[in-house]
């Protein structure tokens, strides 16, 4: 009697579930980080946004930046290979230098575009029109 073996799905949803376990921790962290700075910027408008709109702010922040750094990420890992034909070692070595690049393009773009959603929020300075 040989031993089961294990249906495709399983495999798939083996791995999935492994990179949500890996992802999810790293994502929350990050969506608190940038939360902690929102609130901060939020006390100092004139009419501060509920926490749930900080929220919903600092969550946009998060999955815009998230994809940006990915795709920064892809672009310095892979693109090198592309150009030198290179596809066995070139991309661990650019792993080294993939790895902070995307992070601190997440980091970037998660903050700008959260900071500035705070700051064009209805209620606040931008929202109040100029008079003639």
């Amino acid at each position: 009697m040989e031993g089961k073996r294990v249906p495709h799905d399983a495999e798939a949803l083996d791995y999935y579930l492994s990179v949500a376990t890996m992802l999810g921790p790293a994502l929350i962290g990050f969506f608190a980080l940038q939360y902690a700075m929102l609130i901060g910027r939020n006390r100092k408008r004139p009419v501060p946004l509920s926490g749930r709109g900080v929220a919903a702010r600092a969550a946009a922040g998060v999955i815009v930046g998230s994809a940006a750094g990915f795709g920064a990420l892809w672009l310095t890992m892979y693109v090198p290979s592309y150009l030198t034909g290179d596809f066995q070692g070139l991309p661990w070595l650019m792993m080294f230098i993939a790895l902070p690049v995307g992070g601190l393009v997440a980091l970037g773009v998660s903050h700008c575009l959260s900071r500035w959603l705070v700051a064009r929020a209805r209620g606040g300075v931008a929202a109040i029109p100029v008079s003639p």
